[in-house]
């Protein structure tokens, strides 16, 4: 691909030259067949630079799209290693945003630098090298520039690169509160939550919002800076460059040369700001990424030991040595272990796995208050029937109101319950 790209530009470049030579020497002599055969090598080269860049960009495209395959592969392969308790951390949401939207920057990042990255230089330095070649005083003109679209791509990269990250963030809470909403739409309209789940989404959907304006606002700086420079740079030359070809120090068709590698600059120097717009927006994405890749895998125990209220089960159970028992966490793991002393109840971990008992569906029960202890028979019912949460609340018409003291008594005895 660079070599490819080199060549197209390399062709590009030879056209304002070419064009150069027609004007200034060829056409005051006279030469048609000279003009003829230069004006032969501008269409080549022409056609030259279309075929290379097309056969550029599209091995840029099949090379970045392999590349984002390997990162998505790897990305979901380590996400399949995490323990529940390092998913929770990240969440699931963030995972899929890491997994869809950040590869996809990242993709776009690696595309657009194989082309305009790799283009968008040559032509900068070549463009350059060719006018300084033709005459040096008019060429420092734009090289005195330069330095100034060089500090503002610095001020945009600079205070750009935290807001796509933040952004990257928000977005993790959009999914999340859609994903939330579309899960448990029945409970929703059940209780009547349409609303307030509506202002909620709102809320996220404004600060994302509000950062995307914030960083455009930023990035959109780039443009008309390097833009109005550039023609600024254009219109000294035009001018200083007619004082000199009215003094017989420059000849016409290097201005009209000078215009087209101008030209060719401009649209390499707004290359470049686009392309360091997405780099910003690309390695945001990486280090997100990067912080899932380099999360340490979690150390497996060979030994766990039984205490409270998990000792007294097992004592209970009348379990003996060298039975096999499965033991939970809480967190989604679940370990094989056999029991290798009664008294402290020390366990020989055979197996840590990922657990396959919880339902593949998060069931939420709402249940109103009932008398007495009922509420207690239903929590138990409904946790071996697998609800991954139980919420009772006052109704309208229940008659028992337990108070904020005897509640919180009540809640204790309702999650012991819950976790035998």
């Amino acid at each position: 691909t660079v070599l490819i790209k080199l060549t197209g530009t390399v062709t590009e470049l030879m056209i304002p030259d070419l064009m150069e030579t027609i004007l200034d020497v060829l056409v005051p002599a006279g030469d048609k067949s000279g003009i003829l055969i230069h004006g032969g090598w501008m269409l080549l080269c022409a056609a030259g630079c279309l075929v290379f860049n097309i056969l550029a960009n599209r091995m840029s495209a099949i090379s970045s799209g392999k590349i984002t395959l390997k990162i998505r592969h790897d990305l979901f392969q380590k996400l399949e290693s995490l323990s529940a308790r390092q998913m929770d951390e990240l969440t699931v949401s963030s995972a899929e945003s890491r997994l869809t939207s950040d590869t996809y920057n990242i993709n776009q990042m690696l595309a657009r630098i194989q082309r305009m990255g790799i283009r968008a230089p040559i032509l900068l330095v070549g463009g350059m090298f060719m006018m300084l070649r033709m005459d040096a005083p008019l060429a420092l003109v734009l090289i005195c520039l330069l330095p100034i679209i060089a500090v503002v791509v610095y001020f945009v990269t600079k205070h750009s690169l935290p807001l796509y990250t933040k952004q990257q963030s928000v977005l993790d809470n959009v999914v999340r509160t859609v994903q939330e909403n579309i899960t448990g739409i029945r409970v929703i309209k059940a209780l009547s939550k349409t609303a307030y789940e509506k202002k909620r989404f709102h809320t996220v959907n404004e600060q994302l919002t509000a950062i995307d304006q914030k960083a455009g606002t930023i990035t959109a700086i780039t443009n008309p800076t390097a833009s109005l420079t550039l023609n600024l740079g254009l219109t000294l030359v035009v001018v200083i460059g007619a004082f000199r070809v009215n003094s017989g120090e420059c000849e016409p068709g290097v201005i009209v040369a000078f215009l087209q590698y101008f030209t060719m600059i401009l649209n390499a120097m707004l290359g470049i700001t686009r392309i360091f717009t997405l780099c910003a927006k690309g390695v945001a994405s990486a280090n997100r990424i990067a912080e899932v890749l380099d999360t340490p895998e979690e150390m497996q125990p060979n030994f766990l030991v039984l205490i409270g209220e998990n000792a007294q089960h097992a004592k209970v159970l009348r379990l003996k040595v060298n039975e096999e028992v499965l033991v939970c966490d809480g967190a989604g793991r679940e370990a094989l272990c056999r029991i290798q002393q009664t008294g402290d109840w020390e366990l020989s971990v055979m197996e840590l796995r990922e657990s396959t008992t919880e339902a593949a569906v998060r069931v939420s029960v709402f249940v109103a208050f009932p008398k007495a202890d009922k509420l207690e028979h239903v929590i138990q019912k409904a946790t071996e029937l697998g609800a991954y949460e139980i919420v009772a609340f006052p109704s309208a018409r229940c008659v028992s109101r337990p108070d904020d003291k005897s509640l919180k008594k009540k809640l204790e005895r309702w999650q012991k319950i819950a976790a035998s």
